[in-house]
């Protein structure tokens, strides 16, 4: 400490004997050093800012790179479109989707897959959501460049700027033509007879409920027709149970030819038929559906079973005359076909009545 003081004392004495131009350099000297100070602190909060600001360029460029590699990779149709609904920008699996390639499709209207299948009302309300909810998804059938029906899953979302107004639609499609295709075949396979595709008994009882819930509400009446085909197990017996099938497929081909588009034949089991009439208000054009039935049943087999001939006995019930719901309907006309096969067959008989013979 001693020697610092004595040299601090020595430089004030050696700059007071040299006068003022030496306090002008140390003054100079000091400002130049403050200045350098600056401007390195200066270049060193710069290069930091540099640092940062490419920092963020990068990764803004990185997202737009993985933004673009997700678009264009996709499995799903992408298209982009404005307020309008022209379409902005598309990716190849659309293409690949849609049949359209990107020039041909940019400034065009998104409705250029409109298939004809949908109604002015499904697409006022996808617009609506669109605009209100922001959002909007389904299934929907387009028109694809080759003119061949796709069924697609759709899905449109909104990007809004400022003041939440839209700028963009983007829509996601995805092909779901054979899922579709496969899921309806299950469904059939369900509500359906295998052997003569004709509704099974689940496909009866849905639509005879619906039916009948219509019926109660209108005050009107609804009509079950049970058929069962008289001598059937002779052609079992005689031809075997693989010509039996296909004689219970010429008679279900036969029944359904005489009956209006408006009835609905159902095959229960076995060779039993069910015809529903959901406006069946009076006896004689029951009857008349009847005698229709029975008549082409006994048409001749040939060639499948030449030497046997068949015919039906009918039943015949009417809601609400005879049942109040689905089972007691079906059970009346169940009972009233029984009654008609107890005299004899070929005929048919009404509930709480006799029936005159068919074609009396």
């Amino acid at each position: 400490m001693l020697a610092v003081g004595l040299l601090l004392t020595a430089l004030v004495g050696a700059a007071g004997a040299a006068g003022p131009n030496l306090w002008g350099l140390l003054t100079m000297g000091a400002a130049a050093s403050s200045l350098a100070a600056l401007c390195t602190r200066t270049l060193v909060n710069s290069h930091l800012t540099l640092r940062a600001a490419l920092a963020v360029s990068e990764a803004a460029a990185r997202e737009r790179a993985l933004a673009s590699t997700v678009f264009e990779a996709s499995r799903l149709g992408i298209v982009v479109s404005d307020p309008e609904g022209r379409i902005l920008m598309v990716n190849e699996a659309f293409s690949r989707l849609s049949g359209y390639r990107p020039v041909e499709v940019l400034g065009r209207h998104t409705n250029l897959l409109r298939s004809g299948r949908h109604g002015a009302d499904f697409y006022a309300e996808l617009w609506a959501s669109l605009l209100s909810r922001g959002h909007w998804q389904g299934d929907l059938w387009n028109r694809v460049r080759s003119g061949e029906l796709r069924r697609h899953h759709l899905s449109i979302s909104t990007v809004r700027g400022a003041g939440h107004r839209p700028l963009y639609f983007v829509g996601m499609l995805e092909d779901i033509t054979e899922r579709y295709a496969a899921e309806k075949a299950v469904e059939h396979e369900a509500r359906h007879d295998l052997l003569t595709g004709l509704g099974n008994r689940g496909l009866l009882m849905e639509q005879l409920e619906r039916d009948l819930a219509l019926a109660r509400r209108h005050q009107r009446a609804v009509a079950l027709l049970f058929l069962d085909l008289d001598g059937f197990k002779r052609v079992n017996d005689r031809h075997g149970h693989a010509q039996g099938d296909r004689v219970l497929q010429l008679m279900a081909r036969r029944l359904q030819g005489v009956l209006r588009e408006t009835d609905l034949l159902c095959r229960l089991g076995g060779d039993e038929f069910v015809v529903l009439v959901s406006d069946g208000d009076g006896d004689e054009e029951l009857l008349q559906i009847a005698t229709k039935l029975i008549r082409a049943s006994e048409q001749p087999l040939s060639p499948l079973a030449g030497d046997l001939s068949l015919s039906a006995s009918v039943g015949i019930a009417r809601y609400p005359d005879n049942a109040r719901n689905a089972y007691e309907l079906l059970a009346a006309a169940d009972r009233a076909m029984y009654a008609a096969k107890a005299r004899g067959g070929g005929c048919s008989r009404i509930a709480g009545q006799i029936a005159a013979q068919a074609g009396d």
